[in-house]
């Protein structure tokens, strides 16, 4: 090397930099600047971890956006994973603020054993870097190729790892969902045995932005592609075909030609054929319970607690009926096509039509002013979208679908006007005379229907005027005529009166019901849809459904304290609640049936009874996987085998009713 070359490298500025000195040294021998371009910068968080890891020439696994080398943890003197995410310029410069780092802070957090650990973290220009601690045996997958069938014994261990694994998940505030369970991101300590949940969401979010379908088609549940939203339960759907592969070595759904085929079976319940293989029926069972429809599914917590974890108890073999697996599907079939409203602009309504046997869907507007549902249609079935032996069921479905959208946009500016009178008026005067206004009326009336009692009349006054309530807004008028100042707690009890329970004595959706909830207790239309999808997946569909729970049902439901007291108070009156299960009066009006009635006779006439034909399936399928066959060994059950029929909250309370003959069905 030439003193004027040596003399080049000594006024460039290292700090930052990587140097290539075998380059260097090239360059200067062939009389080339040393240098043709800025040297790259590094950050001092890159610098930091690669002094700390060191990356061998030993790759461990690669994708399609992520690779794995074998590293070297310079301090500890152990051996750990380098994880390379290919990242894009503008990721790289806006590194502070994008998914790779908020993920990565929060698992960061993340410490269970049954997790694997996230060690550090850093950007290069082109990947985002990450070190893991490294698992001897590989992915779960590959485990199982190598050592071939797997013990029963090794799946209950492994099982109950994967679980304690995804309930510290599910336990977190918010709640951590995986969305990618499967073998392949499941690792495999072989000094031990034991495994690890792995891949904990940095290359799931990649591969959310990049591709329309998120996870693994074989292992995703029904509710990740309808288009609804779906929680921390599709990993345990995922878990369960996990088991599948464990018990049998071979992937959920590898029968179908295509992934069409897949999620054409999944939308229609169709188990993998390989669950038909396992011997195991407490596994078999475990299994079913986990790739039944969200509202029914198992959650970590529970699914730890199933007995075919416990080492010590000894199942009889029949814990799950054949007929149960053979032939029932494990999810509601759901209509060849269906429609869902996805939002409004203006005068334009956004729909989403979902084709089953198909496995597609299809996003499409109406416009309110220059659209017709027949122009739509014809459309559609010109186009070939729809098949022209449907074209009724489409008109039947657009017009439906059109209806609701309009309605529901109809009552959310209902919404907006109420609120904006609100805000120009008083609520507190306008409350109290409205109240004084109905008492006044009533004692009108009354007086029309009877002699005139001054007694009585005074002591009605009296008590309108020791009223808390009517003090309250009396002296609130007085001291603040806006109604900027009215307390939730006020405010809902007032807008009671406004809304008076007399709505709900005929029979309403509970999608308007919800809607008006949400109205008087100034929550989100979004907090509405949660209520309405917690109703629903119990099978409450109106509020005469509603009305049949008793007072213990409503504390089942899992709604918050507040919205409950606000919706009993819609319903019942101020302050009111529905009976207790315990004071429940006998019903001679309800059907006694006698003992050797089948389920199946039993569960067709009360869904028939309650406006309920869809549920029947679901109904039946719960029975009879707890080997319930007639209504004798129904009503023989005791109080905690109810509670852990895993039915829905309306479906328990009517058979009970049903079966005890007891308060009322409908």
């Amino acid at each position: 090397m030439n003193e004027k070359n040596i003399e080049e490298i000594k006024n460039i500025p290292f700090d930052n930099m990587v140097l290539d000195a075998e380059e260097v040294i090239a360059r200067s021998e062939k009389g080339l600047p040393v240098y043709t371009e800025q040297p790259v910068q590094v950050s001092s968080d890159e610098l930091r971890g690669t002094s700390r890891y060191k990356k061998l020439g030993i790759l461990l696994g690669e994708g399609g956006f992520k690779k794995v080398y074998k590293a070297v943890d310079q301090i500890e003197g152990k051996e750990v994973a380098w994880n390379e995410v290919k990242i894009s310029q503008n990721e790289y410069e806006n590194k502070e603020n994008n998914n790779f780092s908020k993920e990565i802070l929060l698992l960061k957090k993340i410490k269970h054993p049954s997790i694997l650990a996230i060690l550090d973290y850093w950007f290069s220009k082109d990947n985002f870097i990450f070190i893991t601690e490294i698992m001897s045996g590989g992915t779960l997958r590959e485990y199982i190729g190598k050592i071939g069938e797997v013990n029963i014994k090794i799946i209950k261990k492994w099982a109950k790892q994967i679980l304690e694994g995804l309930n510290y998940l599910h336990s977190q505030n918010p709640p951590v969902i995986h969305r990618d369970i499967k073998c392949e991101n499941i690792f495999v300590d072989s000094s031990n045995g034991e495994v690890k949940i792995g891949d904990l969401g940095v290359a799931k979010e990649r591969r959310l932005k990049r591709y329309t379908v998120v996870g693994t088609p074989q292992f995703m549940a029904r509710e990740m592609f309808e288009g609804d939203g779906y929680n921390e339960k599709v990993d345990i759907y995922a878990f369960g075909m996990c088991l599948i592969e464990m018990a049998t070595g071979g992937y959920p759904y590898k029968e179908c030609d295509d992934s069409t085929d897949v999620y054409r079976y999944i939308l229609q319940g169709v188990p993998p054929a390989a669950l038909y293989n396992i011997k195991d029926p407490c596994l078999k069972n475990l299994i079913l319970r986990c790739l039944v429809l969200e509202k029914d599914r198992l959650d970590a917590r529970t699914a730890l607690c199933h007995h075919f974890l416990d080492l010590s108890f000894e199942c009889s073999g029949d814990c799950i009926p054949k007929e149960s697996i053979l032939v029932k599907p494990l999810t509601e079939p759901g209509n060849d096509m269906e429609i869902s409203l996805l939002g409004y602009e203006g005068d334009v309504i956004t729909f989403q039509l979902f084709f089953m046997c198909e496995a597609k869907f299809i996003k499409f507007d109406y416009n309110i002013k220059e659209d017709t549902v027949e122009n739509l249609a014809r459309e559609m079935l010109e186009e070939n979208v729809v098949d022209y032996t449907k074209k009724d069921v489409l008109l039947n479905m657009l017009t439906r679908g059109v209806e609701r959208a309009i309605q529901r946009k109809e009552n959310e500016s209902k919404e907006v006007e109420f609120q904006m009178q609100m805000n120009v008026n008083s609520v507190e005067l306008e409350l109290s005379n409205l109240k004084v206004i109905d008492e006044e009326s009533s004692l009108i009336e009354d007086s029309l229907k009877m002699p005139c009692n001054i007694k009585d009349s005074v002591d009605v006054t009296n008590k309108l005027i020791s009223s808390d309530l009517l003090v309250d807004e009396v002296i609130a008028a007085k001291e603040t005529p806006s109604s900027q100042n009215v307390s939730t707690a006020e405010e809902l009890t007032c807008k009671t009166m406004v809304y008076p329970n007399k709505k709900y004595e005929v029979n309403v959706f509970i999608e308007e019901f919800a809607s008006d909830v949400a109205e008087i207790t100034r929550r989100s239309q979004e907090s509405a849809n949660n209520w309405i999808k917690i109703l629903r997946s119990n099978d409450i569909f109106n509020t005469t459904d509603l009305k049949v729970l008793v007072d213990e049902d409503w504390d089942k439901l899992g709604l918050s304290v507040f919205i409950t007291r606000a919706m009993k108070n819609m319903l019942y009156g101020l302050d009111q609640h529905p009976l207790k299960e315990k004071h429940l009066p006998d019903n001679a009006n309800i059907k006694l049936y006698d003992a050797d009635v089948t389920i199946c006779d039993f569960l067709k006439e009360i869904t028939e009874m309650c406006n309920k034909k869809e549920c029947l399936s679901v109904w039946e399928n719960k029975l009879l996987a707890q080997d319930i066959r007639t209504v004798e060994e129904l009503k023989s059950l005791h109080q905690e085998d109810w509670d852990r029929l895993g039915l829905s909250i309306f479906s328990y309370r009517v058979m009970k009713n049903i079966i005890f003959r007891k308060g009322k069905i409908m």
